[in-house]
């Protein structure tokens, strides 16, 4: 992606000979000749690098300089500045100026200096990123399997990602739809830049307009700052709205407004930020369900839908198991620096005839259990059927949603019952057959554990 270098200066020349050189080492230059102009374009789009002349005809460059410190201070400014104001210019360093150049000045000193302020830049979202828990990656896990539905799924990948259309992941908990949009982003134009993920159902509500969007300075109490939200973090690269079926209500128009004019405004802002994201969605959730009783709004699910990646169960593909299963054993093998003898032959037909509700994370944990739990100093024997945990011996139990849909009969005819009484019968239904255990119950039911909470709440369901 063309990185922004905004431009205020007033000298004409000065403006076009800077703006050719820029325009050849293909920057995107934007151009100001006044300070009202320069604060505009700097709150109207979100340059990589500001070039300020500090003598402008209707003010002085350092009010800017001021204002972009209280906004945006990681923002790398570099003074252009005539020989009698150099001081003026040194002490806007000591406030965090990144440098300075006087006029006349060689073109190509420009060019190093904006591209040592571009690398600056980089490193400061970098830490940026592994404080929060996010990083640029070089690459990322493979997608393991060769069953049709994978090779289904790689083919869609492929596809999508070099264009900048949203994409919808849905599939069950713990199927790899993060991994997913890891390979969405890295095959795609904007690999370059970083993918950030969000969790809207971990966010409180009352936070997650703040994550998503930023916050200015005085926004709320304790608000001592400005501070760049999800989308801001995004510029040039991905955003990945996970758990997106559990996003308020009250927030979705926002939301919409973003992806329509790919702009945002900051909590307590006033100002439109301009923003260049490619937005990826995931759901665990059937969204038919979420349309029809009016929790999520259509026009939105479209926006976020134009293009729909669906992951099957493991379950439906149980040839990939195998694979998975001996990957999972070498991983961890190479954690603990073990060598290994695999799986015997039962061993691995009983957890391909699993179920598997969790999915590929299920497998992933199983297999790390049974590395910690029968290693022996530097060595993993093989892996018997004795080892394997007592829910998998046996007759496998299914309690796939699936199954779990199979078996909800409604007590009457549901023609003279409420979408809402359909809901409340099959939840206790599903809960009462998974022990009243939360996490599995929301698992099966295909939706979050604290939208289930909300839903017992709701049709007032015993909190066992």
């Amino acid at each position: 992606m063309r990185q922004e270098i905004l431009l205020v200066d007033d000298d004409p020349s000065m403006r076009n000979s800077i703006s050719r050189s820029l325009l050849n080492e293909n920057y995107h230059v934007l151009l100001a000749d006044t300070l009202k102009e320069g604060r505009r374009l700097f709150e109207r789009h979100n340059p990589e690098v500001l070039l300020l002349d500090l003598k402008l005809p209707d003010g002085d460059g350092r009010e800017l300089f001021h204002h972009i410190c209280e906004n945006n201070p990681e923002l790398p400014v570099i003074i252009l500045t005539a020989f009698p104001d150099t001081q003026g210019a040194i002490n806007l360093m000591k406030k965090g100026a990144f440098d300075y150049l006087v006029k006349p000045f060689d073109l190509n000193e420009l060019k190093i200096q904006i591209r040592k302020a571009l690398e600056l830049l980089g490193l400061k979202n970098e830490v940026l990123q592994l404080r929060q828990g996010r990083y640029l990656k070089d690459s990322v896990p493979e997608i393991h399997g060769n069953s049709t539905a994978i090779r289904d799924l790689k083919a869609l990948i492929a596809k999508v990602a070099p264009s900048d259309a949203s994409v919808l992941i849905t599939g069950e908990s713990g199927t790899g739809k993060e991994l997913v949009a890891e390979h969405i982003h890295h095959l795609s134009l904007r690999s370059d830049s970083p993918l950030i993920p969000i969790n809207c159902a971990a966010i409180p509500d009352t936070l997650l307009e703040g994550e998503l969007f930023g916050t200015e300075k005085g926004a709320y109490t304790g608000a001592d700052s400005s501070r760049k939200g999800m989308f801001e973090l995004a510029h040039h690269g991905s955003l990945l709205l996970d758990e997106i079926g559990e996003m308020p209500r009250s927030l979705q128009p926002k939301l919409l407004r973003v992806l329509e004019t790919l702009q945002v405004k900051r909590l307590g802002g006033k100002k439109e930020i301009l923003v260049d994201v490619r937005v990826i969605s995931a759901t665990n959730q059937d969204f038919s369900v979420k349309l029809q009783e009016g929790s999520f709004r259509e026009d939105l699910f479209y926006r976020l839908n134009i293009f729909p990646i669906h992951i099957p169960p493991l379950r439906e593909r149980k040839e990939d198991i195998p694979e998975l299963a001996n990957h999972f054993l070498n991983l961890y093998a190479h954690q603990f620096r073990l060598s290994i003898e695999g799986f015997t032959e039962t061993a691995m037909n009983t957890l391909v005839h699993w179920c598997l509700p969790g999915n590929v994370r299920e497998l992933r944990n199983l297999v790390e259990r049974l590395v910690i739990l029968y290693r022996e100093d530097n060595r993993l024997p093989r892996i018997e059927y004795e080892f394997l945990p007592p829910e998998l011996k046996g007759q496998p139990v299914d309690n796939s949603p699936s199954s779990i849909q199979k078996s909800f009969t409604p007590t009457a005819d549901v023609a003279g019952i409420s979408l809402s009484e359909i809901e409340e019968q099959h939840i206790r239904e599903v809960y009462s057959r998974m022990q009243f255990n939360k996490s599995h119950t929301a698992r099966n039911l295909g939706i979050s554990r604290n939208t289930l909470k909300k839903k017992l709440t709701q049709y007032g369901i015993e909190d066992h």
